[in-house]
Formats: structure tokens, C-alpha cells, sequence
């Protein structure tokens, strides 16, 4: 079951942001949902993604990878690798 959410923006704000997600590779009722769920689990408007200048944490994330630091794995499926990224 789904609830309708209406809003309204202005037309070059909406083909904007519809271009960014595309680029994403998701569309927007799935972009916004994922806003929801992000601000659910924050308990607030959550961090950004951004298709421009990587963020220090994802190129530290790079770094742990190319490095074998960090690494958690390797997984026997796709969801076991999945869950263990949203473990606490």
C-alpha cells in the first residue's frame, strides 16, 4: 500500500533535479522515498549526495579499499553484503 504525496516546484527546478537523478540512476519517487527513509533514520534532513567533488569520507572509503583496510568480506551473496552495511 502507498501514500500520495503532491508538491509543487518550479518547472526548471523539477527538470533539474529529474536530470541529476537519471544521472543517479534512479527516478523521482524512488529519490524521494529514499529522502524519507534517510530522514527517518537520521531523525533529520540527511547529508547530501552529490554528483560533483567526491566528499572527504568517500575518498577515505576509496583509500580503505585500494589500501585492504576496512574491508569487511568477502560476502557469499549480494544481501549478506547488504546487511552487513547496515549493521551498527
Amino acid at each position: 500500500m502507498s501514500a500520495t504525496v503532491q508538491i509543487r516546484v518550479e518547472p526548471g527546478l523539477k527538470q533539474e533535479v529529474q536530470s541529476i537523478f537519471r544521472q543517479l540512476g534512479v527516478d523521482t519517487t524512488t529519490a524521494v522515498n529514499m529522502f524519507f527513509r534517510q530522514c527517518v533514520r537520521e531523525r533529520g534532513i540527511p547529508v547530501n549526495l552529490y554528483l560533483n567533488e567526491p566528499k572527504a569520507e568517500l575518498l577515505e572509503a576509496i583509500s580503505n579499499v585500494e589500501n585492504g583496510i576496512n574491508l569487511y568480506g568477502p560476502f557469499a551473496t549480494a544481501e549478506d553484503a547488504v546487511k552487513s552495511m547496515l549493521e551498527d
